[in-house]
């Protein structure tokens, strides 16, 4: 962990996760993805499925919502999410 940052878990539908969290020593800062004090991330589950669906690999998956969001999310949490959809969808 480096100094300007510290960490936060936070919960999904498909488990927990460790992000870092840049300091804001003046309080300036409005994050975008998760407010002040929020702990979930919503609709990232949603996400997981709907690029599941679409055809997308874990490996895909993890590095798009790296792309997109600057989230490293283990291979294991995309596992748990998908793996919590019904075969019926699947199939």
């Amino acid at each position: 962990m480096s100094a300007g940052v510290s960490r936060k878990i936070v919960e999904g539908d498909g488990g927990t996760l460790e992000i870092e969290v840049p300091r804001d020593r003046d309080g300036s800062f409005e994050p975008r993805l998760l407010g002040k004090g929020q702990k979930r991330i919503d609709g990232l589950d949603e996400e997981i499925i709907a690029m599941y669906a679409r055809g997308m690999s874990v490996h895909d998956i993890r590095g798009h919502l790296e792309e997109l969001y600057g989230l490293d999310v283990s291979p294991d949490l995309i596992s748990r999410v998908t793996d919590a959809v019904p075969e019926e969808v699947k199939e």
